[in-house]
């Protein structure tokens, strides 16, 4: 192929992953999606589904200064951040929100690129070994009591 074509979904199958990305689906901008959204990356990518992520700050409804903040934070270590919303919902530019969550809006975007070359190695290894982009600390430490 002379293209490298960019697939993204919601609704995968088996096989899926070699091709492809997916989203947790139209997600809320309230605190339980943050843990849910983590929960459910990391056991996709644990089944062998690791390219994934959730809309941040969440798709509906309007989040609160320390949701954007949480959101963000966590979204800088998914393997597909985006920032997402429903069209009927308040615009969701960052230059639009509060100076604090701008100013932490660049810090984690400042934060990822920092990371780039982590990412995109890690992105390799998984191409090649299917460990998990986002992994459990178990996996990365199989040897500490407290990572379990």
């Amino acid at each position: 192929y002379t293209r490298r074509p960019f697939v993204l979904t919601r609704s995968f199958f088996l096989g899926s992953q070699k091709f492809g990305t997916y989203w947790t689906g139209d997600n809320r901008s309230i605190y339980s999606e943050i843990a849910g959204s983590m929960t459910m990356i990391m056991s996709l990518g644990l089944s062998g589904v690791p390219f994934g992520g959730s809309d941040v700050p969440g798709f509906y409804g309007m989040p609160s200064d320390d949701l954007w903040v949480m959101f963000y934070q966590l979204g800088a270590f998914y393997p597909f951040f985006r920032a997402h919303t429903h069209e009927h919902n308040p615009d969701r530019e960052p230059w639009m929100q509060s100076q604090r969550v701008q100013t932490s809006i660049r810090a984690t975007l400042n934060q990822r690129y920092d990371l780039i070359r982590y990412l995109y190695t890690t992105f390799q290894q998984t191409s090649v070994t299917a460990e998990p982009i986002m992994r459990p600390m178990w996996q990365s430490f199989p040897d500490e009591p407290a990572t379990y």
